[in-house]
């Protein structure tokens, strides 16, 4: 009687670990920030410009507009290759692809 009760407490054990195995092996969904500065050819900050980062492979954007000292950040951006371009008035289109 004593070994049938070892046997339904151990069975017990392994049906417990197989459902709390697959929850630790679950990963969490990681997103990357985009941030920096953006200059003209002699170095000025350009206020007032958009960055704009694109997917390469589901074509979704996000844009983000250079503060006061030049600086933009687009957050929560999914892994993936991006296209990023930057438009400013007086200044012409400028894209980095993937």
């Amino acid at each position: 009687m004593k070994r049938l009760n070892k046997c339904y407490l151990l069975a017990g054990l392994l049906v417990i670990l197989m459902g709390v195995v697959p929850a630790c092996a679950q990963v969490d969904y990681s997103t990357a920030t985009l941030k920096g500065t953006v200059a003209d050819p002699q170095g000025a900050v350009v206020v007032g410009a958009t960055v704009t980062a694109t997917n390469s492979g589901t074509g979704v954007s996000k844009s983000a507009t250079t503060d006061g000292e030049g600086r933009y950040q687009i957050a929560a951006l999914p892994p993936g290759a991006y296209d990023i371009s930057v438009e400013a008035k007086g200044f012409s289109k400028q894209i980095a692809r993937n």
